[in-house]
């Protein structure tokens, strides 16, 4: 059976299958959460940003903290779009060579996905703590806004890498020829 080449911790929280897909199984899980816990962060910061008075706003200047910050999430941002494409790019050529149904290539296009789920994440979260943190770092409320809208387009692309790598992690199951199932299906 293929494995992959990637190092998972260990974990007894669920049934017994080959590692190290039940590591993978909660590791998407746990993406989901995470996808989740930014959802709650970017409600409460749509709702704080509607009691925000355009006139009173004021911009603080920006500390060196808030310029590494900025710098680390611009950073992290940018490292979205290749992640995807290499996804995307897999699925595409797994489709030109007919490989698409492989468990070999459903285990790799999972870690594409993955990568890029975790990308971004950290890219969110980065930026999350920026618009928590330093709330008059903004010009005004639009740009806030605008940076809350870019924190869910980011959210967006995160939530669309966890539905791929469950879709690579049920089609390498699916995949898997029967012999080969470390458990007999009923």
């Amino acid at each position: 059976m293929p494995r992959s080449n990637i190092s998972f911790p260990d974990s007894s929280s669920e049934p017994e299958v080959p590692r190290p897909l039940n590591t993978l199984h909660i590791m998407i899980r746990e993406m989901l959460y995470e996808v989740r816990e930014n959802e709650s962060t970017i409600s409460a910061l749509e709702a704080w940003v509607e009691t925000v008075d355009p006139e009173a706003h004021r911009k603080d200047p920006w500390p060196q903290d808030l310029i590494d910050a900025h710098a680390q999430y611009k950073a992290l941002v940018a490292d979205i779009d290749p992640k995807r494409l290499a996804y995307n790019n897999s699925r595409h050529n797994s489709n030109k060579n007919q490989t698409l149904y492989t468990p070999k290539v459903h285990l790799e296009r999972l870690r594409l996905a993955y990568e890029w789920g975790q990308a971004a994440l950290r890219a969110v979260e980065a930026r999350l703590h920026v618009l928590v943190t330093y709330r008059t770092a903004y010009e005004n409320k639009k740009a806030i806004e605008g940076h809350i809208e870019q924190a869910n387009s980011n959210l967006n692309s995160a939530r669309n890498a966890v539905i791929a790598a469950g879709k690579e992690y049920r089609g390498y199951w699916k995949a898997m020829p029967k012999e080969e199932l470390p458990f007999k299906e009923e």
